[in-house]
């Protein structure tokens, strides 16, 4: 740092508080974002898999199996 008279010169190399602060917030805010939607992505997912009375995917595989289940039935009888 080179000082002139009353005013402080800083290297082209030297990083301020203020810069290290901006650096800080950006990383929280990042990963604050990519949490929230990661968070938001896996609700969605989850509510896909446990049953809601017709419409999810769990509710599909367990009519798939009630039709397999009486098939087979049939074909044993």
């Amino acid at each position: 740092m080179v000082e002139s008279g009353r005013s402080r010169i800083r290297s082209q190399g030297e990083v301020t508080p203020d810069a290290w602060a901006a650096v800080i917030v950006g990383a929280i805010a990042t990963f604050t974002a990519v949490y929230s939607m990661m968070r938001f992505m896996v609700r969605s997912i989850m509510r896909e898999f446990s049953p809601n009375g017709g419409s999810s995917l769990k509710d599909q595989v367990n009519r798939i199996e009630m039709r397999l289940d009486a098939l087979y039935q049939k074909l044993l009888d």
